[in-house]
């Protein structure tokens, strides 16, 4: 009789490293795709500030006059006043009005509901004119860094990232804001918050509200699951 153990063991042996190591390259994009795009993302609107603004804030959080904080990408002081900024990295077909509360985004035969950016947006810009007063304006632009199309047009107050900066530079002529503005900015500064501690309070709170993302939360134990497995096996498990 064939001892199949022979056979099974070297076999085993062989493979039993890649279920760890599928549970982890599975994992990671699980836990970690969508936090390294939005950053990817805001990094490549960043880049090209500097030369089209007077001043810039970036990540910066507000008290949003509910004892927490809201998160807002970029805030820009330019000759039109005060803009707020939000990103998104979408991809896929969005289709969506200024005035609905979730968009739908199409991805391949899938399709999913979204929050509409412009709505979170509003919530940044009250944030700020809270803060500043009536001194100077204050607007919202939600610009689109990745490859999403709108089979139906862009609604207003949304733009990619190449037409948003042409149209900054194109209102961009060199003279100095208003004292006032100037003012209102460095109370503006004053106020935000940008340093790790408060980053980590307000993702405390948005779970609190909203929970954990469960996609995330799948790839994080997909992940501990891998090490896990992977440690044992080396420690003769």
């Amino acid at each position: 009789m064939i001892d199949l153990s022979n056979i099974l063991e070297p076999v085993w042996s062989s493979l039993r490293w890649l279920i760890p190591a599928v549970l982890i390259l599975k994992g990671i994009p699980l836990a970690f795709k969508a936090r390294t795009q939005g950053k990817i993302g805001e990094m490549t609107v960043r880049a090209g500030l500097d030369s089209c603004t007077y001043r810039a804030l970036h990540n910066a959080y507000l008290p949003n006059g509910e004892r927490g904080w809201t998160e807002i990408d970029h805030l820009l002081l330019t000759e039109e006043g005060i803009l707020v900024v939000e990103t998104k990295t979408f991809t896929g077909q969005i289709f969506g009005r200024q005035s609905e509360p979730q968009w739908t985004q199409k991805l391949g035969r899938r399709t999913i509901k979204i929050s509409n950016p412009l709505r979170q947006n509003y919530g940044h810009v009250q944030a700020v004119r809270a803060l500043v007063g009536s001194t100077v304006p204050v607007s919202g632009q939600v610009v689109l860094t990745g490859s999403a199309i709108f089979p139906g047009g862009m609604p207003d107050g949304v733009l990619s990232r190449a037409d948003f900066f042409k149209a900054l530079k194109a209102g961009f002529t060199g003279n100095q804001p208003a004292t006032a503005w100037v003012n209102a900015w460095e109370s503006l500064e004053i106020a935000a918050k940008t340093d790790r501690k408060s980053r980590q309070a307000h993702r405390r709170q948005i779970a609190a509200r909203f929970g954990r993302d469960k996609k995330q939360l799948l790839g994080l134990g997909m992940i501990v699951a891998g090490v896990t497995l992977a440690a044992w096996f080396w420690f003769g498990g």
